[in-house]
């Protein structure tokens, strides 16, 4: 077991150790021992009470800018740092504003008070600051004739913030366009902007209703005119009918040929018309001649008969009336399509040049039989001379027989052969 002993030095720094333990010397009433103890709980006293002050002055300083950082063990040093980053509000000591002074809705301090404004927010209203019996015209300037001063007292005691999207309006006895000479600007300086009145004063205009479009207003001599003549909008499907029109005599000038149109349109304005459509079916190229332009169409049209031809395969039967009898026979049959005329005359023949290849021959002029004045249409079995055994029949225009300007489907003698074909207008 150690002995705590009373350590002792002289002047020379000598040390000494007495026969004596720490524990039995005595000093005042209790022993060096105690003694110790008693100053260590004092100093462990003391660092508590330290670290409960460091505690209470970190919350202090927290509790006033909760933004300012402050280590976990700081120091009173640190502790001095932070309570010199402490931000605290300006002094509003010296300020006077009232709710009245502040706009509506936003706040300030004033003497430390805060106070929420009650001021309105004109900006973007349109704000009336006197009526027609308040507004006084005070003077015409002297130096410049065309111009005159208002005097607008507050009559309505408008209050509030006003900006440039606020606008004031007053009300002006007189200051209407019809007091106002046609032409002369009140308000803004012509061509600086829109904000200008013009007069409607109009005591030398001449114009009445029929001399105005429909639903267009105008004044003369002091009175509002409305016009009254209509308004046609026409549309592509608009078109004016060619008993409308009436030709003029033809010029007869070689060098400068024209034909002259008049359209009645009546006493009607035609909104945005720059041309007159007329309806002429047979203005078309088939009915001008070839190489001739009438009112921009080139022509088509030949002079003379029109013709066709090529060769057909004959199909396999079908059934045709025969030409002198209500009967019908059911024989080969050729069709051709795509004339785009009427053929007036049509032959077919074999196309090897065989005899027996037979004839068809259909001409429209053609009346066999005064009893079926249709029956156009003759077919021979052979085109040889002088053969016993020749057939010849004849057939009507009617049932699967056609004609016209598309095309044509006539009977043939021979089945599956080739036929050459010649078709005139």
């Amino acid at each position: 077991m150690s002995i705590n002993k009373i350590e002792m030095q002289d002047s020379n720094g000598n040390i000494y150790y007495p026969h004596t333990d720490s524990s039995v010397v005595k000093h005042g009433d209790s022993t060096v021992d105690e003694k110790l103890e008693e100053i260590s709980e004092k100093a462990n006293e003391a660092f508590q009470s330290a670290s409960n002050g460091k505690a209470v002055i970190k919350n202090a300083i927290t509790g006033v800018d909760p933004k300012v950082t402050i280590p976990t063990d700081a120091t009173f040093a640190q502790l001095a740092t932070a309570i010199n980053q402490i931000k605290t509000g300006v002094n509003t000591d010296d300020a006077t504003a009232i709710a009245e002074q502040i706009l509506a809705g936003m706040t300030a301090y004033v003497k430390g008070v805060k106070i929420t404004g009650t001021m309105p927010n004109r900006s973007g209203d349109t704000v009336f600051v006197a009526n027609h019996g308040d507004a006084m015209v005070v003077e015409v300037q002297s130096d410049d004739t065309r111009m005159g001063n208002l005097t607008v007292p507050n009559s309505y005691g408008v209050t509030g913030y006003i900006n440039n999207t606020t606008k004031i309006k007053m009300q002006l006895w007189g200051l209407i366009p019809s007091n106002i000479a046609a032409g002369q600007c009140i308000g803004q300086y012509p061509g600086y902007g829109t904000g200008q009145m013009y007069g409607t004063f109009t005591s030398d205009a001449d114009a009445v209703a029929g001399d105005m479009l429909s639903g267009k207003t105008a004044y003369v001599k002091g009175n509002k005119v409305t016009g009254s003549i209509p308004i046609v909008n026409p549309d592509y499907g608009d078109q004016i009918y060619s008993s409308q029109i009436a030709v003029g005599p033809y010029s007869g000038d070689p060098n400068a040929l024209h034909v002259y149109l008049s359209v009645d349109f009546g006493d009607a304005y035609y909104k945005g018309v720059r041309w007159v459509r007329s309806y002429q079916p047979d203005l078309i190229p088939s009915n001008i001649l070839n190489g001739k332009t009438i009112m921009g169409v080139l022509g088509s049209a030949i002079s003379g008969k029109r013709f066709a031809s090529g060769t057909v395969y004959s199909s396999d039967t079908t059934t045709f009336h025969t030409g002198q009898k209500e009967t019908s026979r059911t024989v080969p049959y050729v069709t051709v399509n795509g004339l785009g005329f009427t053929p007036s005359i049509i032959i077919l023949t074999h196309a090897t040049g065989s005899a027996l290849g037979g004839l068809t021959l259909y001409r429209g002029d053609m009346n066999l039989f005064s009893s079926y004045p249709d029956a156009k249409i003759i077919v021979c079995n052979t085109i040889a001379e002088m053969r016993d055994d020749a057939d010849t029949a004849t057939y009507r225009l009617t049932f699967n027989a056609y004609v016209n300007s598309s095309g044509f489907q006539l009977p043939v003698y021979g089945r599956t052969f080739t036929y050459n074909w010649i078709a005139i207008e």
